[in-house]
């Protein structure tokens, strides 16, 4: 494995794994339909410090991801490499939606950040 497969790993880990623990994007992109009904996670309970620090471990793993993933791809055949930009495209709209939902539990927050 090379630097370019360790770093995108890092990445994916730093997207993926608080959204599997706590889902907090997943939670509130589908707490905007009517009859969604909330996951019972502790990600609930933290403060609003602990929820920033999340959203915000999510959007560096997203984009890092994506940024690896279009540079790994140049050394894979072409329909590798399409897949693989096409997953780029999916963690950049990803990292869109975390910085969606981060505007959201700030405004439903209390927290200063200034």
């Amino acid at each position: 494995m090379n630097k370019k497969n360790i770093l995108l790993i890092i990445f994916l880990a730093l997207f993926l794994v608080p959204e599997l623990l706590w889902s907090p994007v997943t939670n509130i992109i589908l707490g905007l339909r009517v009859n969604y009904i909330f996951r019972d996670t502790a990600f609930l309970s933290f403060s609003s410090s602990t929820i920033l620090l999340i959203y915000v471990i999510q959007i560096i793993g997203a984009i890092g991801s994506s940024i690896f993933l279009f540079k790994v791809s140049k050394i894979f055949s072409e329909k590798t490499r399409s897949l693989l930009v096409l997953l780029g495209v999916v963690f950049i709209l990803i990292s869109i939606l975390s910085v969606f939902a981060l505007f959201l539990s700030l405004l439903s927050s209390n927290l200063v950040l200034f």
